[in-house]
């Protein structure tokens, strides 16, 4: 089964979830009274608040009207490293790849292939200057919204928000109080990132799906979140067999 790179490091930007959560219903006559800064501070709140997360789940790639799906099972060192494994139906095992703040590490056992690149090389395949902070805050819900100098604009149930220093467009889920989606526009691409559902976890909030699409590849995640964990400590593996080759 042969899978093109750029497909499996975005796959990689994806997580998971799985517990039950207690919404709490905002009458509709109390949403006029929510007050924009409280609820952009309250969003801006939610951090990665554990040392180690760990996920699993299952992603829905469409690329030019094919598609496939795949297991995904990925481990956060908050602030250090996003380790990744995906796993094809009675295959298993298929890509690892570990991302670090300035390096992406890939390994390919379909065609026994490795690879060690700068960031930059990331960025590149997106056509979009992604740091690593930038991935870590989408797949654990963790982008901060502007909270000052911003526009806004209220349809329904929603919030619009753009800064006055950038191009993004940010959308809060009034209802529910959460960061529903983020169009990030970059120099040659745009970025959409969808957020549907969200779950508590020790007083954090994760999605329960992520959706990532982009306007340069037509490409399309579908990522369903099925079980987290968090720690203050856990490991990770990242061995490159002697017999695999170096992609040049």
């Amino acid at each position: 089964m042969k899978i093109c790179l750029n497909k499996i490091i975005l796959l990689s930007l994806l997580i998971i979830t799985s517990c039950n959560i207690k919404k709490d219903v905002i009458p509709p006559l109390e949403l006029s009274k929510l007050n924009l800064d409280e609820l952009i501070s309250k969003i801006n709140n939610e951090e990665l608040n554990s040392k180690w997360l760990s996920v699993k789940g299952k992603v829905k790639i469409n690329s030019g009207g094919e598609k496939v799906s795949f297991g995904v099972n990925l481990k956060i060192h908050k602030d250090s490293l996003i380790w990744g494994s995906v796993t094809a139906p009675i295959i298993g095992e298929i890509n690892r790849l570990m991302i670090t703040q300035d390096s992406v590490y890939y390994i390919n056992r379909v065609n026994s292939t490795w690879m060690i690149q700068p960031i930059d090389y990331l960025q590149e395949k997106l056509n979009a200057k992604f740091s690593y902070s930038v991935i870590q805050n989408i797949i654990t819900l963790s982008t901060s919204l502007p909270n000052k100098n911003y526009l806004s604009q209220k349809r329904g149930e929603k919030y619009l928000i753009r800064s006055s220093t950038d191009s993004n467009q940010y959308i809060i889920n009034i209802r529910e109080e959460y960061l529903e989606g983020v169009d990030l526009e970059f120099k040659d691409n745009t970025i959409k990132v969808r957020y549907v559902g969200v779950q508590k976890l020790n007083n954090k909030t994760y999605p329960k799906n992520l959706i990532i699409e982009t306007d340069k590849s037509g490409l399309s995640l579908d990522i369903a979140y099925s079980k987290i964990n968090t720690s203050e400590a856990d490991k990770i593996s990242f061995k490159i067999p002697k017999s695999y080759n170096e992609i040049e």
